[in-house]
C-alpha cells in the first residue's frame, strides 16, 4: 500500500473479499474498522501494487473446462441467478438472470458452472432445452404458417374424402393445393 488511509510509510495488508464497493481488508498493523473493511474505490486509488492469488482447489483448470453449444432456461428458487466473473461462488458478481430466461452455454466446467455470453452461472439452477423445445422458441408466424399449409395438403390428399366436402376438395385442387 501506498500513504493514505491505510498505512502513512506503506505495508502489505490482504484482502480476502470484495463486495459491491466494500473491500474486506486482513491488516496486521490495524484491526479498526475503517481499516479491515474499506470503500473499494479508496483503495484502488491508494494501492501501488498487487498480487492474485487464487486457492488452486477452487479455480478451473484449463483442462477442467470444455466447449459446448446448447441453451438452457434459467429455474432457480430465488427467482433469479448470480452471473459471476469465473466458475465459482468465490467470484464476483456480475449481474443476474431472471428464472425463464433462455441463455446460451458456450463452455462447461468440471464443477458444473457453465459461461454465458455475460459470465459465468452456476447449471444446477437451470434447465437444458431438448431439441423440441428449441424449436418451440425458434418458431416463427412464416414457419407456423408453413407447416399448417403442409398439414392441411396432406389431408386433403387423404382418399377418405366423406371426411371432407366435396367443395372443399374443390376449392383446394383450384388453388393448386393438392
Amino acid at each position: 500500500m501506498g500513504k493514505g488511509n491505510w498505512t502513512s510509510s506503506g505495508h502489505y495488508i490482504v484482502v480476502w473479499k470484495i463486495e459491491g464497493n466494500t473491500i474486506f481488508i486482513n491488516d496486521p498493523a490495524s484491526t479498526k474498522p475503517a481499516r479491515i473493511r474499506g470503500d473499494y474505490s479508496l483503495f484502488k486509488k491508494q494501492v501501488k501494487y498487487y498480487w492474485v492469488i487464487t486457492n488452486p482447489g477452487t479455480a478451473p483448470k484449463t483442462e477442467d473446462i470444455k466447449s459446448v453449444d446448447y441453451y438452457v432456461k434459467i429455474n432457480s428458487d430465488d427467482g433469479f441467478l448470480n452471473i459471476r466473473t469465473g466458475a465459482g461462488t468465490h467470484y464476483t458478481k456480475n449481474g443476474s438472470y431472471k428464472n425463464n430466461e433462455i441463455v446460451h452455454i458456450t463452455k462447461i466446467s468440471a464443477s458444473n458452472w457453465g459461461y454465458t455470453d455475460k459470465g459465468w452461472i452456476h447449471l444446477n439452477y437451470t434447465k437444458k432445452l431438448t431439441e423440441d423445445e428449441m424449436e418451440d422458441l425458434e418458431m416463427t408466424q412464416e414457419k407456423f404458417n408453413e407447416m399448417m399449409n403442409n398439414w392441411m395438403i396432406e389431408q386433403a390428399k387423404r382418399e377418405d374424402v366423406e371426411k371432407y366436402s366435396i367443395n372443399s376438395r374443390a376449392w383446394a385442387e383450384s388453388n393448386g393445393l393438392i
